[in-house]
């Protein structure tokens, strides 16, 4: 995959044969420019291995995101919450985080978003992405994605993914990171609030959510029980 190695393994021991003439016919001109030579190719192995490092990295977070959710539960190499806001204007804010569990540094990576409409007949799907410039471990980075109206197709699917560039052999290689999909509804645009507070009427309020339901019997023979249902409405602190 790194087919530079050989270069750097043929370039470091020409370096070291020049260094035993240099100390038989020394010459500081030629023995400086040795010793650069030699500071270079050090350079390009320590970024090969480097890079060689982060490929590893990728792959081995790229297996561990793909496994299934019941088996990485308890570390979650990669932690995302996503939560959807809808404003005045009817667009979207999508305001998302991303956690790093993982024990290596996130650098150069970028953070994309597909949004896919659940309908398998509307094609409107757009993507965004942004650059995460270095997420240590531990650490949560959080931003807000926005949807303009007309793309907004509810319900839909939302791709989470990371994707990185590495520059191998002189070629550009992408690998993505499957991260969490997320189901986003209508529901999501539902908010609690607090219920205005409002004087009784005749005592028949009541603060209870939903419906409450009262029975009154009237004590006897079990043949002669009467049954009496009444019920109250009672308002609802959700806004939809």
């Amino acid at each position: 995959m790194f087919s530079d190695e050989e270069d750097l393994a043929e370039e470091l021991s020409d370096i070291e044969d020049s260094e035993e003439l240099v100390e038989k016919a020394p010459d500081n001109a030629e023995f400086h420019k040795l010793m650069q030579k030699r500071a270079q190719v050090e350079k390009r192995m320590n970024d090969v291995d480097e890079l060689a490092r982060q490929i590893k990295f990728a792959m081995e977070l790229r297996r561990g995101m793909s496994d299934c959710y019941s088996n990485r539960t308890a570390s979650f190499p990669i932690e995302t919450n996503l939560e959807l806001r809808r404003l005045a204007s009817g667009s979207l804010l999508v305001l998302f985080s991303i956690r790093n569990n993982t024990s290596y540094d996130l650098i150069g990576w970028s953070f994309t978003a597909s949004f896919v409409p659940a309908a398998a007949d509307d094609s409107s799907s757009f993507s965004q992405s942004i650059a995460l410039d270095s997420l240590a471990p531990g650490e949560e980075f959080s931003s807000e994605l926005f949807a303009a109206q007309q793309r907004i197709r509810l319900p839909m699917i939302v791709h989470l993914r990371l994707a990185k560039c590495f520059n191998i052999a002189g070629e550009q290689k992408h690998i993505l990171v499957e991260l969490d999909r997320e189901y986003l509804s209508l529901r999501d645009l539902i908010y609690p609030a607090k219920p205005t507070p409002q004087s009784a009427v005749n005592g028949d309020r009541s603060s209870v959510i939903g419906v409450s339901t009262c029975c009154s019997f009237s004590l006897g023979d079990c043949s002669n029980w009467k049954v009496s249902k009444t019920c109250k409405r009672t308002t609802s602190p959700y806004i939809y």
